[in-house]
């Protein structure tokens, strides 16, 4: 078993490892930024690249069956994304608002550029960084509970931008953490970030409603999803994919 010392001194390697991964990606984030007035195409060249370079690397790093769409069963699928949709709805019924759909006249090649942004090189980095990486490596040595808890948390503090964004952020990392520790497939939680960001970019939270009858109901709506997509998460899905591994 791996002793303390080596598992902190491979944790701040982890963290270098993060910090400079993380680093890159601002980077070349702001380079397509700054590059997308003058080419859409230059733009959207810079950002596809990256993230074909992060898909080999981790590759190179972990393998490829965490990112592989090989033997997820359809049912993993449905509840990823029943999860991610109760966590959408989940927030918008507290705020008291429900999602409308962004106007065609406020879409823009910046507002393209950042839909690509966020649906592809932010759940891959971020999911790769705080799943791949992080919570693996806390899990070598920490309970997974508390391996997923602190790895949530610090996700959560990479977003506090305001406030409000700190709660859904620390409860889709739980949500994320607890398909990873169950499945090992990193892609389930590059799917789920994606159409968290997805829905959170494309519908602006303007339509504000007041009647507690409907919010009510759907917020039993929103728990009965959420508990039923976790229940089948943590009860079947793990068996499911051994049993495919252990055939393949």
């Amino acid at each position: 078993m791996m002793s303390w010392k080596r598992f902190l001194r491979q944790l701040v390697g982890v963290l270098i490892k993060i910090a400079v991964i993380y680093w890159i990606f601002l980077f070349q984030g702001r380079v397509a930024m700054a590059l997308l007035s003058r080419s859409f195409f230059i733009a959207l060249t810079i950002s596809f690249s990256f993230f074909a370079l992060m898909i080999w690397w981790y590759i190179k790093e972990e393998g490829s069956y965490a990112i592989s769409l090989k033997g997820i069963p359809w049912k993993m699928w449905m509840w990823t994304l029943l999860l991610c949709s109760a966590q959408y709805m989940l927030f918008s019924v507290l705020r008291g608002r429900l999602p409308v759909l962004v106007s065609i006249d406020h879409i823009t090649t910046g507002f393209i550029m950042s839909i690509i942004g966020v649906i592809l090189l932010v759940p891959l980095v971020e999911e790769i960084i705080f799943r791949g990486f992080l919570q693996k490596h806390l899990s070598i040595k920490l309970p997974p509970w508390l391996a997923i808890l602190i790895t949530s948390f610090l996700f959560a503090l990479a977003h506090y931008e305001t406030i409000p964004n700190i709660l859904p952020a620390f409860l889709g990392g739980i949500f994320r953490g607890i398909i990873y520790y169950r499945t090992d497939k990193l892609i389930l939680c590059i799917v789920y970030h994606a159409f968290s960001n997805l829905f959170g970019r494309i519908m602006q939270l303007s339509f504000n409603y007041d009647n507690l009858v409907l919010r009510l109901l759907i917020l039993m709506l929103v728990i009965g999803l959420a508990v039923y997509s976790i229940r089948g998460i943590m009860k079947k899905t793990r068996v499911l994919i051994d049993n495919i591994e252990d055939m393949g």
